[in-house]
């Protein structure tokens, strides 16, 4: 599993580890492949964020976050911020999206998946890639897993 991480989402070249430094904020791809993105139609779905623990100073080391954690304590944690400050962590959203390009089907029919903690950078960087002044965006109030599920029995 750890190889599809690794392999280009539009070319299906195997990069190696360097992708995880061209994904970030971004969708699967090499740089190279970029610039044909160019004015392409276009819509980014935006779901529900997830919040997660992250390290205080980085954002390498997260863990899955679940309220009822808080109760196994004695004395119970108040409130999710105690709970993150007593283990040196804090809590952030963690947004999956993707990104559809119709005319640019690649190995995953024009829909590239990604996550991110920081949604604003990647809003930013697929704007300046795909040269729009404005994305389409979609806000879906569901998780990704069940709107892409959804979405291949409707377009199959």
């Amino acid at each position: 599993m750890a190889g599809i991480e690794k392999v280009c989402e539009y070319s299906g070249e195997y990069p190696s580890w360097l992708m995880y430094g061209y994904k970030r904020n971004h969708i699967q791809i090499m740089p190279k492949y970029r610039p044909e993105f160019r004015g392409k139609d276009h819509t980014l779905y935006i779901f529900q964020p997830e919040i997660i623990l992250s390290g205080k100073y980085s954002y390498s080391t997260w863990d899955e976050w679940a309220a009822e954690d808080m109760d196994n304590w004695i004395p119970p944690f108040t409130s999710p911020k105690e709970y993150a400050k007593y283990f040196g962590k804090r809590l952030i959203n963690s947004y999956d999206f993707i990104l559809h390009v119709p005319d640019m089907q690649g190995e995953v029919k024009g829909l590239y998946v990604n996550s991110t903690q920081d949604i604003s950078a990647t809003k930013r960087r697929l704007k300046r890639m795909l040269r729009c002044r404005k994305l389409n965006i979609i806000r879906v109030n569901s998780d990704m897993n069940s709107w892409l599920s959804e979405h291949r029995k409707n377009n199959p």
